[in-house]
């Protein structure tokens, strides 16, 4: 019947509407990815050179590592990077003295 097919034809359009703005987001947050680096890669880079866990720094700065992750996802200010980085240092300086 002429509804039917109506009804079957609505359907396809509202897929397919639906399927082209989903592609649409996942390139726009692709685009974002790409633009936007990781917060704090620097000292995630550091600590995993000198073969320190994130887990080690958060024992020495005083938290659970839950909340020390939670506190990599934004940029920390430059002197609380220094102070982490100094930590990283001497973790993987005792490290290395045993």
């Amino acid at each position: 019947s002429v509804c039917r097919t109506a009804t079957l034809l609505f359907r396809y359009i509202d897929y397919t509407f639906f399927r082209i703005l989903c592609q649409h987001k996942q390139r726009e947050r692709k685009k974002q990815m790409g633009t936007n680096t990781r917060p704090n890669r620097d000292i995630r880079r550091a600590a995993a050179f000198s073969g320190v866990c994130l887990w080690q720094i958060a024992d020495s700065l005083g938290i659970t590592d839950a909340n020390f992750s939670r506190k990599l996802r934004r940029e920390l200010p430059a002197d609380e990077k220094e102070k982490i980085m100094q930590i990283i240092k001497n973790i993987s300086g005792e490290d290395g003295k045993e």
